[in-house]
């Protein structure tokens, strides 16, 4: 058995000078990394974040064995490799630390492994029809939050720009959370254990997708496709060039966030398709 990749990309978003996502696709392993940066006016500490998944993403590609262990390990190595190139101060909150979500799988002898970190969906489709979306809710519900107070702020006349600097203390607080209120890959040992892990056998799987949340929302915010199947039947059908297309032509169209709620214009959008192989 091996992983058929039919398609693997990420795209910036607009309002970025860097790509904080990596998408990678081999014979055996895939995995979307979507990175968070700190939340400090600080060029060089959002740097970070660039080099945090480059490392997640060389970790993951020589990791062998299981997978569990393997991201318990790489967790453990990233802690190490940060405090000796960047150092780490006692009293740093977790704000000023670079993150990630991700979305991994693995197979092995039995069949597929996966981890699903924060709110980067893994979605599997089946052959007779139907999808199973695995996915950490929790940050969603810190989220929406900050989601409620920016449409308080904006109700009151602030633009979309102004009421995210207010709500920026309510970013900070939620961060705080990441590990213990919802999982993230970041180089803090209790960040170790604390994620969604499964196995599953292949045999009536149709499809794998593995996505940023940047790419989730043509689903889950924006609406314009009913399910992740049917995006990923699209984007098969129409080229997934066009559902980037139909993803960056909503959000230009809702710069001032009026119809669509969210906490940025536009995000990062990476996605993963492949299909298991004889």
């Amino acid at each position: 058995m091996k992983f058929e990749c039919i398609a693997a990309f990420t795209s910036k978003s607009p309002s970025k000078t860097y790509n904080e996502d990596q998408a990678i696709c081999t014979d055996y392993l895939a995995a979307v990394i979507d990175g968070a940066s700190p939340l400090v006016n600080d060029l060089q500490a959002k740097l970070r974040t660039r080099w945090l998944v480059d490392e997640i993403v060389s970790e993951l590609i020589s990791l062998k064995g299981d997978l569990r262990s393997g991201l318990n390990d790489l967790i453990d190595s990233l802690r190490s490799k940060y405090e000796l190139k960047f150092g780490f101060p006692s009293n740093v909150g977790k704000y000023e630390l670079p993150s990630a979500a991700a979305s991994i799988t693995k197979l092995n002898a039995e069949g597929l492994e996966y981890a699903v970190f924060a709110d980067s969906p893994l979605v599997i489709t089946f052959k007779g029809g139907g999808e199973k979306v695995i996915t950490d809710d929790s940050i969603k519900e810190l989220d929406q939050v900050v989601v409620n107070r920016i449409e308080e702020l904006m109700a009151e006349g602030l633009s979309f720009n102004e009421a995210l600097k207010e709500v920026r203390p309510i970013l900070r607080k939620n961060r705080e959370m990441m590990c213990i209120g919802y999982s993230v890959i970041a180089p803090l040992g209790e960040c170790k254990r604390n994620f969604i892990y499964g196995k599953m056998n292949l045999e009536s799987v149709e499809y794998l997708a593995l996505m940023s949340d940047g790419m989730a929302r043509l689903v889950d915010t924006y609406g314009f496709f009913r399910s992740y199947r049917e995006m990923m039947l699209y984007g098969i059908e129409n080229g997934f060039g066009d559902l980037l297309r139909i993803l960056r032509e909503i959000e230009r169209e809702d710069e001032g966030v009026k119809v669509f709620k969210r906490v940025s214009v536009y995000d990062d959008a990476s996605l993963v398709v492949l299909r298991p192989s004889p």
